[in-house]
């Protein structure tokens, strides 16, 4: 059950992101970063992806891992 929760969690995310490259108004990076958040706690491919990306700009690690936090408790 919390599975299909994250992916449709991620779904939305990437639906609006998509959205907001085109409008301006929303800012589309950062919905797609938390759809793309949302499905490393499914995918493995997906969270290794966020380990290289975490590895590359290691900055960003704490506000990801802060956004997993509280979108997700109780994930891995």
């Amino acid at each position: 059950m919390q599975k299909a929760i994250r992916l449709a969690v991620g779904v939305v995310f990437i639906l609006v992101g998509i959205a907001g490259l085109i409008l301006p108004i929303i800012p589309g990076t950062i919905f797609i970063l938390l759809g793309l958040l949302a499905f490393s706690t499914v995918y493995e491919p997906v969270g290794k992806l966020f380990r290289v990306l975490e590895s590359r700009y290691p900055h960003l690690h704490k506000h990801l891992e802060r956004w997993r936090k509280r979108l997700f408790p109780d994930a891995p």
